[in-house]
């Protein structure tokens, strides 16, 4: 990875649009998905959810579905970068991580 260094204004903008961009997507995705996997007011949706590492530590499939969104996303929009996903577990890098960026993510969800 590069060293350290500081972004410009210009590339600290260009970062903003690409994860307000992203970030709609993925609430879009998540707000689609909503009924169908939870089904209407008062239903339990237990299948759409299941545990990570505890009892305590749930991740619903709209997690997951909206981190894969993320990930291609910023594969497609930012090749170079890195990413960190909170459901994924892993440090995988969406392209070599040459750019110094990294995208730490923990996904809208429904928990």
């Amino acid at each position: 990875m590069p060293a350290e260094r500081n972004a410009s204004p210009s590339e600290l903008s260009a970062l903003r649009e690409v994860a307000v961009t992203v970030a709609r997507e993925a609430a879009d995705h998540v707000r689609a998905r909503r009924g169908e996997l939870f089904g209407p007011p008062g239903s339990d949706g237990t299948d759409s959810v299941r545990t990570k590492s505890t009892h305590t530590d749930p991740v619903t499939v709209a997690d997951t579905e909206s981190e894969d969104l993320i990930r291609a996303r910023l594969r497609e929009l930012r090749p170079g970068d890195a990413f960190l996903g909170e459901e994924s577990g892993s440090s995988e890098a969406t392209g070599t991580g040459e750019t110094g960026v990294c995208w730490v993510v923990d996904p809208i969800d429904g928990t």
